[in-house]
């Protein structure tokens, strides 16, 4: 995709459907999470290389976590696991800023994977041009929640739009302006899930390609990158 300078600044992508996939080609869930996480792997890449330097990518919610089968969330860990690995070997060449939101390291409570992800932030702690952020265990309304204890903790003189998003767990990101939300809905009606994001999303462009997130191609990015460049935002004028 050339030739185009209306492209967002901040991506953040809800990766519906792949457990959908995997009944849709009779395949057990965990291979529709595997093929899930291929997709992000080439999605990840094909948005920075468009030149966008924000990129957000839910891997798993609160209740992903807390309520699916045991046995796919362990596998859905050691997928997380064999992808941070990855990572932390590529970052030199990759030079991408690694960081990861949410309760996902208190809920499973793996030392591995604490160690991981450790390694991987501070690896990558100096690089600015290019940032990938995983929502891991993400909820919404708990991030919400949080900030204003902080705040009722904190007891401010002054409570502004910069007070609450300086104790956001997400606060080192800027607002997103593109939320692509996969998943061949039933409907034409597109949502957000479990406060997805709420304070960042405010003024967010919502697209939802009407493809599964393992069926999510770099011709799917381009024709969402594509539609957002038609749009113009009036922010109320």
């Amino acid at each position: 995709m050339t030739g185009n300078h209306n492209l967002p600044v901040h991506v953040a992508v809800i990766p519906d459907g792949n457990r959908r996939w995997a009944r849709k080609h009779c395949f057990e869930p965990w291979i529709g999470h595997a093929n899930g996480v291929k997709r992000f792997e080439e999605t990840a890449d094909a948005f920075f290389r468009r030149g966008i330097p924000y990129f957000t990518f839910w891997a798993a919610s609160t209740d992903n976590l807390l309520k699916r089968n045991k046995k796919e969330v362990v596998y859905l860990v050691g997928l997380m696991k064999k992808q941070l690995s990855a990572r932390i070997k590529s970052v030199e060449k990759d030079k991408i800023r690694f960081l990861i939101f949410g309760q996902g390291q208190s809920i499973i409570n793996d030392s591995d994977l604490d160690a991981l992800i450790s390694k991987l932030e501070k690896k990558t702690e100096r690089y600015a041009e290019r940032n990938l952020t995983i929502l891991f265990g993400y909820d919404g309304f708990d991030e919400m929640t949080a900030a204003v204890n902080k705040i009722i903790n904190s007891r401010p003189s002054i409570i502004d739009y910069e007070t609450i998003k300086n104790v956001l767990w997400t606060c080192s990101l800027p607002p997103v302006d593109l939320v692509i939300r996969t998943g061949e809905p039933l409907s034409n009606w597109a949502h957000l899930s479990a406060g997805f994001m709420m304070w960042l999303t405010g003024n967010s462009k919502i697209y939802s390609p009407q493809v599964l997130w393992p069926d999510f191609t770099e011709k799917e990015l381009d024709e969402t990158l594509k539609e957002y460049a038609k749009e113009k935002r009036r922010f109320g004028a």
